[in-house]
């Protein structure tokens, strides 16, 4: 639905867009194809007989807190606003999914938290630039290698995670492509100049296999 909303509006108001975005949000319409028939790895999900659960629905680094214990370190975490992404149907937020999709949701929020880093840091130096670039995708990386490992290690063999590693990293990937390609949609809706980083995301997230 996301790609065809876009489509229709490059062709009737390609104004609409911020400059600089319409011909990469053009090359993701031509890529269309591709990027549906990845996130049919979802139903993997039905191969392997994966449990449904009660998820977030909108997990990412601002539903997050860290509550303090007084003035000793440590303290839990506390996790807000469970009524999903608010650009979808409340029918369909209520809907049991796979946990695997608020795993998605936070690795998107990294990348997210990296790239408009990058985009407010105050300089106009190239060569601190390119090493802001640098330094940013190998904290991200690191990020998102040791948040899927704790989650595995935390999750054991619950009956949601599918246990062959194969088919998990297929699955997440399909769920983090289909969280870039929604957030496409919600920023062009309510944030038009935050769409550079989804539009930037979903080329980056084609054919992964986290």
């Amino acid at each position: 639905m996301v790609l065809e909303d876009v489509a229709r509006r490059l062709d009737a108001i390609p104004g609409s867009f911020p400059a600089g975005i319409h011909n990469d949000l053009a090359a993701i319409m031509r890529d269309a194809p591709d990027l549906r028939q990845q996130m049919e790895d979802l139903r993997l999900l039905q191969d392997v007989s994966a449990l449904k659960t009660r998820t977030h629905g909108d997990l990412h680094l601002g539903q997050v807190l860290h509550a303090r214990d007084g003035d000793r370190p440590g303290g839990e975490w506390v996790i807000l606003d469970f009524e999903g992404e608010p650009a979808r149907p409340l029918a369909e937020r209520r809907q049991k999914l796979s946990p695997v999709r608020d795993v998605a949701g936070m690795l998107r929020s990294f990348s997210y938290a990296v790239q408009m880093g990058i985009r407010n840091f105050p300089t106009d130096d190239f060569m601190v630039r390119n090493a802001l670039r640098t330094w940013g995708a190998a904290w991200e990386a690191t990020v998102r290698r040791e948040f899927i490992a704790g989650y595995l290690e935390a999750v054991g063999e619950a009956e949601f995670v599918p246990r062959d590693p194969d088919v998990f990293a297929r699955v997440l990937a399909a769920f983090e492509l289909e969280k870039a390609v929604y957030e496409v949609g919600y920023e062009m809706n309510n944030r038009p100049d935050w769409l550079w980083v989804p539009v930037a995301g979903v080329p980056a997230l084609r054919g992964r296999r986290t």
